[in-house]
């Protein structure tokens, strides 16, 4: 968002967790898909075109945030592919399916953390060129957001094979679900909401 002085005055990144422990040290993953349902989107220009993307996340506690948790979120894809501003969904989840590097940062016997931040200009730490006093924004659902139930939290599908003891037949592929706990911070502020970290299939 700009300002009459030429500067931008907020950006924003959020942070999200996900108890991801049930899936056990010897699981194989497959595939994860990591979901924002979208709430909003806003480009008064043209000019600036902002993309969102999933990184990896190291804040200080899993549930309650500081300000330096800000600088705790990573410049290394998850997806390799982030989503554009034309591509993002306010009425439906937004997809981003994890490559190889985000497959191997979810955490299989604790919480997985991971954070969304713009793509194009804050990650490479790059700013736009000034336009005038206009906002870009995307934005997303929080656990807490969009109603009662969980229709709209984010949420992190694992496509994974458990462990096979040595005496069990069957099998064993399964597919869960997640629900996270989702944050959002900004360099002037800090909003935290909560929700449970109960699992569901």
């Amino acid at each position: 968002e700009g300002t009459p002085s030429n500067t931008f005055d907020n950006m924003s990144r959020s942070i999200y967790t996900f108890d991801t422990s049930s899936l056990g040290s010897g699981s194989t993953i497959s595939s994860a898909t990591f979901s924002i349902f979208g709430s909003n989107k806003t480009q008064e220009g043209t000019a600036i075109n902002p993309t969102i993307d999933i990184y990896t996340a190291t804040p200080a506690s899993n549930n309650n945030l500081i300000d330096a948790d800000y600088t705790q979120i990573g410049t290394i894809s998850q997806t390799g592919s982030a989503i554009t501003y034309a591509n993002w969904s306010i009425t439906a989840y937004n997809d981003f399916a994890f490559n190889s590097t985000g497959i191997g940062n979810i955490n299989k016997t604790g919480i997985s953390k991971f954070g969304a931040r713009e793509a194009s200009y804050d990650v490479p730490n790059s700013a736009p060129t000034w336009y005038g006093n206009f906002i870009y924004e995307l934005s997303g659902y929080y656990a807490d957001q969009g109603g009662t139930g969980t229709t709209n939290d984010p949420k992190l599908v694992v496509v994974y094979s458990a462990a096979v003891p040595p005496s069990a037949e069957g099998n064993l592929w399964q597919k869960r679900s997640f629900e996270g706990k989702g944050f959002v911070t900004t360099s002037n502020e800090i909003t935290i909401t909560r929700a449970s970290e109960t699992d569901f299939v």
